[in-house]
């Protein structure tokens, strides 16, 4: 669902989806994305609202384990719990996962 939602970002600002990594823009040339941009804007956006992990894994309905795992780029996170994450920190899903 992650990947599916980075392709509607990527398309609707000009850019194709060549594989869950890999983008292109048309008018420049082939990019990579970090998959871990998400990892790290989850830890940093927790820290920064001072939430342990247990309390934002109580808001956004997972457990702290899944968190922990979120943030360690181990697993991929569902697009419902994408805006969940944002919704908590108060920003667009597009900052939360650039």
């Amino acid at each position: 669902m992650f990947y599916k939602y980075l392709e509607l970002v990527l398309q609707n600002t000009h850019f194709h989806f060549i594989n869950k990594n890999t983008f292109y823009n048309p008018e420049r040339s082939i990019h990579t994305i970090p998959m871990n941009h998400f990892s790290r804007n989850i830890k940093h956006y927790r820290k920064l609202h001072n939430l342990t992990q247990q309390q934002l894994a109580d808001k956004v309905g997972i457990s702290h384990q899944a968190l922990s795992f979120y943030e360690n780029g181990i697993r991929e996170c569902k697009i419902d719990y994408l805006i969940k994450f944002a919704d908590v920190f108060g920003i667009s899903v597009d900052e939360l996962v650039r």
